[in-house]
């Protein structure tokens, strides 16, 4: 090659160097950034390159873009990250306005950020790094398409691609590690957000088995309770039957009058809940507690009827006078007991408002049987319809306090199986 040929491209690479030294680049980051740029090797000469090349890269940016997004919307699950967020419009807006602040020769504080708030913007939209880097690498390609057209010098297209690369690199960089870093931060979020939930399980399962701990001791007392009101009213049926019995070999005469009871109908929803199944067992034993109560009035006043009618009937009636008078103090004993037996269930309602928050009060109904007994005039059959009465009576109590037996095993199981799910909800926390 002839030695002016080699001259004049000395001196027009001279001059291009010195044109190129002439751009105004800005480097003003923090120390930590200014290590991953020594890494890759990324300088002010290589800002002053990137500089030179915008203008090239402005004429071709609209190419650049919808290339970007041929290839971005070929994606069926990219395109609907789109849809769901914003515009194709927007969007090309916004990356050709991205891919010019690649060339402006400046790399500082504002550029770091707009990388971060690209990074925060994927992950809150759902956009895999995987989907970024290879969005990336189209865009590289498209940029060495264009610049391997307009270079014709090797050096110089050589020099532009490596600066190019380095600056994508950087870029991909700062956006990667904004990812992992808003991803850590979603990811302690949810480690935080499990552990109070954690801790909030926790203490509903030592509150629930506190709660089913004390209910059970009540109940132990309940049940005992309810017994001595059963044998009571046992003891009130046999002096009952015993007076039935004195009338009709007494007063043959006295016509039998049988008076059919409304049988009581119980129905009781079964236990929905564990929780509800307490309140509701407790109510349900309140109210026969209440007709145990109303029950044992019934039966002083017969016995006061009783006695009167045996003090008419003279000395006939002697006798039933004294069962009269026991049967007054049975009833005045079995009241005694019903409002010991309406304490305990107090207690149990109290203890039971711990849980309020997860049962709801289902509806029960009780309807009373009621009969009615002819009045007779002859003083004789008015004791027996008394006694008679006074059988059906302490029947009921007796049927009554079954049902009440039965109720309180009933609230003893929903008690134990409040208890066990305490326990196995305690478990589960524990492998939480």
């Amino acid at each position: 090659m002839p030695l002016l040929s080699l001259l004049t491209k000395d001196k027009k690479r001279q001059k291009e160097e010195t044109n190129l030294e002439s751009l105004e680049v800005h480097i003003e980051v923090p120390e930590e950034i200014k290590k991953q740029l020594e890494v890759i090797g990324l300088t002010e000469r290589d800002l002053q390159v990137m500089r030179s090349l915008e203008p090239t890269i402005r004429e071709h940016i609209d190419d650049i873009t919808e290339q970007f997004y041929a290839n971005i919307t070929k994606q069926p699950n990219l395109m609907e990250i789109i849809e769901d967020h914003s515009t194709l419009g927007r969007l090309k807006t916004t990356l050709k306005q991205h891919i010019e602040e690649l060339f402006d020769g400046r790399v500082d504080q504002d550029f770091l950020e707009k990388r971060y708030r690209i990074a925060f913007a994927h992950v809150r939209v759902g956009l895999e790094t995987k989907w970024y880097v290879g969005a990336f690498q189209s865009l590289l390609n498209s940029l060495f398409d264009i610049l391997r057209v307009e270079i014709e010098q090797p050096t110089q297209f050589t020099e532009a691609i490596q600066t190019l690369t380095k600056m994508l690199n950087f870029e991909q960089q700062l956006v990667i590690e904004a990812y992992e870093q808003e991803h850590k931060r979603l990811r302690h979020e949810q480690q935080a957000q499990a552990d109070e939930l954690h801790r909030k399980v926790r203490e509903v399962a030592l509150e629930l088995a506190g709660t089913s701990q004390e209910t059970s001791s009540s109940i132990t007392e309940l049940t005992s309770q309810s017994q001595n009101v059963k044998e009571m009213a046992n003891q009130g049926t046999e002096l009952a039957k015993k007076s039935e019995d004195a009338s009709e070999a007494g007063k043959r005469q006295v016509e039998y009058q049988n008076e059919n009871m409304d049988s009581m109908e119980q129905g009781m929803e079964r236990i929905t809940e564990n929780a509800q199944g307490l309140r509701e067992v407790s109510k349900r034993i309140t109210e026969v507690i209440d007709i145990v109560s109303g029950i044992a009035e019934q039966t002083n006043l017969l016995a006061l009827n009783a006695s009167i009618e045996s003090a008419r009937a003279g000395e006939y009636g002697k006798g039933f006078a004294v069962v009269a008078e026991e049967i007054r103090k049975l009833s005045e004993q079995t009241k005694q007991s019903t409002s010991t037996v309406a304490d305990l269930i107090k207690d149990v309602n109290q203890q039971s408002s711990h849980v309020t928050e997860s049962i709801d009060s289902i509806r029960s109904f009780v309807e009373l049987g009621k009969g009615s007994m002819k009045e007779t005039t002859d003083s004789f059959v008015t004791i027996l319809t008394y006694m008679r009465e006074t059988v059906q009576h302490n029947e009921r109590i007796d049927q009554e306090t079954k049902q009440l037996l039965e109720n309180i095993q009933e609230m003893d199981q929903a008690s134990a199986t409040v208890a066990a799910s305490a326990d196995r909800l305690t478990h589960m926390t524990e492998q939480m």
